[in-house]
Order: C-alpha cells, then structure tokens, then sequence
C-alpha cells in the first residue's frame, strides 16, 4: 500500500496477485504494467514513481456490475474493448459515490434506448465524477451523462467523445466541473448546463458542427457567469437562459 508510506519513492516494489483475476497497475493514472486472469506469473515488479493503484480488470460483462457497486470508487476499462450498458430501463445506471472511471480509448455503448429516459449514466447525491478516455456511442438518441437528483456534484470530462446523442452531457444543479479535450456528435445539443453554484470550464473542445445550439447554460445572472467557455477552434453556438426560460 504505496499510498500509505510503506514504499519511498523511487523503490522499486513487487506485487503477488491472487489467481483467476485479472488486474491492471497504474502509476499516476497510466497502466505501467497488467496481469491477465490466466498468466501463470502472478508477481510484478512496479517502480514508484507516483501514486501507484491497482484495478480489476473490467470484462465486457463487468462494467453495469461495477458501476452499480457503491464500494467501487475507481474503473478501469481495457484498451480497445466495447462495453455495452442497456438502457431499455428508465433512468440509466444511477452514480452516489466518488467514482474515477479511466478509459483507456475503450468504447461504451448504449442500446435499447429508445425509451422517454434513455441514459447511459446518471448523478445522484453529491458525487465527484472523474472520466477520461473513453468513447460514448449511442444507438440513437438519449442522454450519456445526466443529474438526475443529485445536486452539489462535481464533473470532471477530459479526452472523452459522444455520439448519436440527443444531447450529450446534461448537467443541473451541478456545483462545479470541467468539461475539456472532448469531441461532441450530436443530434441536437452538445452539452447543457444549469444552476451551476461554482464554476465550471469548458474548453478545447471540438463540438458538432450545424446544430443550433452547441452549448446551453441556464440559472440566475451568477450562475450562468460561472460557466466559462474557452476554446481556440471553432467557435461553438452558446444560448444563456435565464432562470431556464
């Protein structure tokens, strides 16, 4: 446990996994080294660096497990690999805790959708909501990430890209957050943002080009001016709306 001083940094530090499952090591939030579920060496040797951190590896059946497990607070998906979450049930996979979800460029999918709630993921409580890397497809319309009651949360979006939504991201009541490095493919908004009670950045994005509206912010006069929008490509359609009218 690196984490609590049983390691200098710089120490090199060997690591014995149990059989059967598979884990991913990472220092400062890259993988530096993995041990599948059925390699038969079991040791790795880490060299501390940083902040070193071990995660199960994430089938592609796992990830609706874990996103619901109120005791995992840190995801990591595997290079490549689509995930798919079903989203024929109203409201999405709901998200109470603090929770890091590292993508690794991996693909999430929703399907079934086409319900009045199709969501992928949803905020509830005052969770802190960490995601980068990872590629939200949808087979059609809804939402990939929403509140839904939750409010005081915080949103962190970094190197993330949205598809075939009909509005990407969609965050009310949100406390503060970053939105940067994303691509945005939607079919009407790109991200929405209302009641912000601290301050919120989006920038360096690359948004959908045609839409009417890339960027909608809603609230009182102070809460509009906490969202602030900074980017050097092309200039992304904004609509303030106050008090949400």
């Amino acid at each position: 446990d690196v984490s609590n001083g049983y390691a200098v940094a710089g120490e090199t530090i060997t690591i014995t996994f149990p059989d059967a499952v598979g884990y991913n090591i990472l220092v400062d939030g890259d993988i530096v080294a993995e041990v599948d579920a059925d390699s038969a060496k079991r040791e790795v040797e880490v060299k501390v660096t940083g902040d070193v951190t071990i995660t199960k590896k994430v089938a592609e059946a796992d990830l609706a497990t874990l996103l619901k497990d109120n005791d995992v607070h840190e995801i990591t998906l595997e290079p490549g690999v689509k995930y798919t979450l079903d989203c024929s049930s109203d409201g999405g996979i709901q998200i109470n805790r603090d929770l890091v979800i590292n993508g690794n460029g991996a693909t999430i999918t929703t399907e079934g959708g086409q319900t009045a709630h199709n969501w992928a993921i949803t905020i509830e409580g005052t969770s802190d909501l960490v995601i980068n890397d990872v590629n939200f497809v949808s087979d059609g319309s809804g939402i990939a990430l929403k509140q839904q009651s939750g409010k005081g949360y915080t949103v962190t979006l970094d190197g993330c890209s949205f598809t075939g939504y009909t509005t990407s991201v969609q965050f009310f009541h949100i406390k503060s957050g970053e939105i940067t490095n994303c691509e945005f493919n939607s079919k009407s908004v790109d991200i929405s943002i209302s009641y912000a009670t601290d301050v919120v950045v989006i920038e360096d994005n690359n948004y959908t080009e045609g839409l009417a509206e890339n960027i909608g912010i809603g609230g009182n006069w102070d809460q509009i001016d906490h969202v602030t929008v900074n980017d050097n490509g092309p200039v992304p359609v904004v609509h303030k709306y106050y008090e949400g009218v």
